[in-house]
């Protein structure tokens, strides 16, 4: 398999297996145990996401408050070690009282791989006007 190929289909499995199936085996398998991940807006402070359990605990939480998500690659471009990609994101959002917003946002992505592994990855999400008073996850303090 070319090696574009390869990253384009690493990261379509990364979007499907763990955003629409909550699959933390997929993180396991495809970010590096030093991967970096970025997403401002959701993240106090616009942190970073450092290593595989910072990255679970964070899709943990906003799995539970993004419910019934469904996420979709609009449209991708590789280049070599780098993947850009526009996907789609569709949901619930449920904040702390229970009260439900239905969201449509966009996420431009910016994805770099060595070795079959993602060590860095951005999101830069695009949320409709019902859901930009979504709070941002505080993976390090709060739990599922």
């Amino acid at each position: 398999m070319a090696f574009i190929e390869e990253n384009e289909l690493l990261y379509r499995k990364w979007v499907n297996e763990v955003w629409n199936k909550g699959n933390e085996d997929v993180i396991d398998e495809l970010l590096d145990k030093n991967g970096i991940v970025y997403f401002p807006h959701f993240v106090p402070g616009d942190e970073k996401i450092h290593g595989r359990e910072e990255f679970k605990e964070f899709v943990r939480i906003a799995r539970s408050r993004y419910q019934n998500i469904k996420a979709s690659v609009d449209d991708l471009v590789v280049k070599g070690e780098k993947v850009i990609a526009l996907c789609k994101l569709e949901g619930i959002y449920t904040d702390e009282t229970g009260f439900e917003v239905p969201i449509k946002s966009k996420a431009l992505c910016s994805i770099v791989f060595k070795e079959g592994k993602i060590v860095e990855l951005w999101n830069n999400v695009e949320l409709d006007a019902a859901s930009r008073g979504a709070e941002t996850i505080d993976f390090r303090s709060a739990k599922c």
